[in-house]
Protein backbone atom coordinates (compact mmCIF):
# COMPACT_ATOMS: atom_id res chain seq x y z
CA UNK A 1 0.00 0.00 0.00
CA UNK A 2 1.57 3.46 -1.04
CA UNK A 3 0.64 5.95 0.90
CA UNK A 4 0.37 9.54 -0.83
CA UNK A 5 1.67 12.72 0.72
CA UNK A 6 0.60 15.89 0.52
CA UNK A 7 2.51 17.59 -1.70
CA UNK A 8 1.15 20.85 -0.92
CA UNK A 9 2.25 20.91 2.76
CA UNK A 10 6.13 19.63 1.86
CA UNK A 11 6.23 22.86 -0.67
CA UNK A 12 5.12 25.22 1.40
CA UNK A 13 7.84 24.77 3.86
CA UNK A 14 10.94 24.50 1.05
CA UNK A 15 12.75 27.33 -0.47
CA UNK A 16 11.91 27.22 -4.39
CA UNK A 17 15.04 26.67 -6.69
CA UNK A 18 14.31 30.48 -7.71
CA UNK A 19 14.90 31.90 -4.11
CA UNK A 20 17.69 30.10 -3.73
CA UNK A 21 19.62 31.66 -6.55
CA UNK A 22 18.43 35.24 -5.89
CA UNK A 23 19.56 34.65 -2.90
CA UNK A 24 22.73 33.52 -3.72
CA UNK A 25 22.98 35.71 -6.21
CA UNK A 26 22.80 38.67 -3.58
CA UNK A 27 25.41 37.31 -0.94
CA UNK A 28 27.79 36.93 -4.08
CA UNK A 29 27.33 40.87 -5.25
CA UNK A 30 28.20 41.68 -1.48
CA UNK A 31 31.19 39.55 -1.10
CA UNK A 32 32.49 40.72 -4.33
CA UNK A 33 32.16 44.34 -3.30
CA UNK A 34 33.85 43.48 -0.22
CA UNK A 35 36.99 42.07 -1.68
CA UNK A 36 37.31 45.05 -3.79
CA UNK A 37 38.21 46.84 -0.95
CA UNK A 38 40.97 44.59 0.47
CA UNK A 39 43.91 45.76 -2.16
CA UNK A 40 42.87 49.44 -0.93
CA UNK A 41 42.88 48.49 2.80
CA UNK A 42 46.72 46.51 2.22
CA UNK A 43 47.83 49.76 0.70
CA UNK A 44 46.60 51.57 3.43
CA UNK A 45 47.92 49.40 5.78
CA UNK A 46 51.46 49.37 4.44
CA UNK A 47 51.47 52.92 4.09
CA UNK A 48 50.65 52.98 7.77
CA UNK A 49 53.48 50.88 8.61
CA UNK A 50 55.93 52.67 6.43
CA UNK A 51 55.00 56.05 8.24
CA UNK A 52 55.57 54.41 11.71
CA UNK A 53 58.82 53.00 10.97
CA UNK A 54 59.96 56.04 9.80
CA UNK A 55 59.01 58.00 12.54
CA UNK A 56 61.12 55.73 14.38
CA UNK A 57 64.12 56.47 11.90
CA UNK A 58 63.99 59.64 12.84
CA UNK A 59 63.17 59.67 16.24
CA UNK A 60 66.32 57.35 16.60
CA UNK A 61 68.95 59.71 14.59
CA UNK A 62 67.33 62.49 16.04
CA UNK A 63 68.03 61.64 19.50
CA UNK A 64 71.78 60.24 18.58
CA UNK A 65 71.56 64.35 17.06
CA UNK A 66 70.84 65.99 20.33
CA UNK A 67 72.90 63.47 22.57
CA UNK A 68 75.81 64.49 20.13
CA UNK A 69 78.83 66.71 21.10
CA UNK A 70 77.86 70.16 19.38
CA UNK A 71 81.53 70.90 17.95
CA UNK A 72 81.50 67.10 16.18
CA UNK A 73 78.11 67.54 15.51
CA UNK A 74 78.85 70.78 13.22
CA UNK A 75 81.66 69.08 11.56
CA UNK A 76 79.14 66.59 10.45
CA UNK A 77 80.14 63.53 12.11
CA UNK A 78 76.78 61.75 11.72
CA UNK A 79 77.04 61.48 8.26
CA UNK A 80 79.67 58.10 7.91
CA UNK A 81 79.92 57.93 4.39
CA UNK A 82 80.20 61.33 3.11
CA UNK A 83 79.68 61.52 -0.94
CA UNK A 84 76.64 60.81 -3.52
CA UNK A 85 75.41 56.89 -3.90
CA UNK A 86 76.35 54.89 -6.54
CA UNK A 87 73.10 53.77 -8.00
CA UNK A 88 71.10 57.85 -7.40
CA UNK A 89 73.79 60.35 -7.63
CA UNK A 90 71.62 63.12 -6.83
CA UNK A 91 71.33 61.36 -3.27
CA UNK A 92 73.97 61.15 -0.60
CA UNK A 93 75.27 57.70 0.48
CA UNK A 94 73.15 55.87 3.44
CA UNK A 95 75.00 56.04 6.88
CA UNK A 96 72.36 54.48 9.07
CA UNK A 97 70.54 50.85 8.35
CA UNK A 98 67.56 49.45 10.28
CA UNK A 99 65.62 46.44 10.07
CA UNK A 100 61.73 46.29 9.25
CA UNK A 101 60.85 46.98 12.54
CA UNK A 102 62.98 50.10 12.50
CA UNK A 103 65.77 48.90 15.03
CA UNK A 104 69.43 49.72 13.99
CA UNK A 105 71.50 47.34 12.42
CA UNK A 106 74.86 47.59 13.95
CA UNK A 107 76.80 44.68 12.75
CA UNK A 108 78.96 46.07 9.72
CA UNK A 109 78.05 42.70 7.67
CA UNK A 110 74.32 42.06 8.04
CA UNK A 111 73.64 46.12 6.85
CA UNK A 112 73.70 45.83 3.54
CA UNK A 113 72.68 42.35 3.71
CA UNK A 114 69.52 42.24 6.24
CA UNK A 115 68.56 45.66 6.04
CA UNK A 116 64.75 47.06 5.28
CA UNK A 117 65.23 51.02 5.58
CA UNK A 118 68.31 52.63 4.69
CA UNK A 119 68.84 56.71 6.85
CA UNK A 120 71.35 58.87 4.95
CA UNK A 121 72.00 61.85 7.64
CA UNK A 122 73.55 65.33 6.04
CA UNK A 123 74.51 68.62 8.31
CA UNK A 124 74.20 71.90 7.22
CA UNK A 125 77.81 73.60 7.48
CA UNK A 126 76.67 77.00 7.61
CA UNK A 127 74.45 76.73 10.38
CA UNK A 128 70.72 77.47 10.40
CA UNK A 129 69.49 80.97 10.81
CA UNK A 130 65.89 81.68 12.35
CA UNK A 131 63.79 84.11 10.29
CA UNK A 132 64.62 87.58 11.99
CA UNK A 133 65.40 91.15 11.34
CA UNK A 134 68.11 92.24 8.55
CA UNK A 135 70.05 93.46 11.20
CA UNK A 136 71.07 90.25 12.65
CA UNK A 137 73.33 88.28 10.45
CA UNK A 138 73.66 84.61 9.67
CA UNK A 139 77.16 84.50 11.96
CA UNK A 140 75.36 86.21 15.02
CA UNK A 141 75.27 84.25 18.39
CA UNK A 142 72.43 82.76 18.60
CA UNK A 143 72.54 81.41 15.16
CA UNK A 144 75.84 79.94 15.27
CA UNK A 145 74.54 77.71 18.12
CA UNK A 146 72.25 75.72 16.03
CA UNK A 147 72.18 73.02 12.99
CA UNK A 148 69.77 72.10 10.60
CA UNK A 149 69.65 67.89 10.41
CA UNK A 150 68.61 66.18 7.37
CA UNK A 151 67.95 63.18 6.78
CA UNK A 152 67.05 61.25 3.92
CA UNK A 153 65.06 57.32 4.25
CA UNK A 154 64.53 54.77 1.67
CA UNK A 155 63.16 51.45 1.51
CA UNK A 156 64.97 48.56 0.53
CA UNK A 157 61.99 47.10 -1.48
CA UNK A 158 60.93 50.63 -3.14
CA UNK A 159 64.61 52.55 -3.04
CA UNK A 160 63.61 55.15 -5.94
CA UNK A 161 61.57 56.58 -3.19
CA UNK A 162 63.22 59.19 -0.82
CA UNK A 163 61.54 60.35 2.22
CA UNK A 164 62.68 63.58 3.46
CA UNK A 165 63.01 64.93 7.07
CA UNK A 166 65.03 67.98 8.64
CA UNK A 167 64.94 69.29 12.21
CA UNK A 168 67.01 71.69 14.15
CA UNK A 169 69.43 71.13 16.97
CA UNK A 170 70.52 73.85 19.56
CA UNK A 171 74.08 73.93 21.15
CA UNK A 172 73.55 71.29 24.14
CA UNK A 173 76.82 72.54 25.74
CA UNK A 174 78.99 68.97 25.06
CA UNK A 175 82.01 69.60 23.80
CA UNK A 176 84.30 72.50 23.43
Amino acid sequence: MHSRRNCSAVDARAFSLIEVVAALAVFTFAFVGLLGLIPTSLSSLSTAIDSTVESQIMQHISTMARQANFSALKNDQLNLYPGPDDHFPNREKADYFFDEQGEPIVDPARQQRDYAYAASVLISKAGTSFPTAAAISQSSPANSQIVTVRVGITKRSDPSRLRSFSFIVANNGLGP
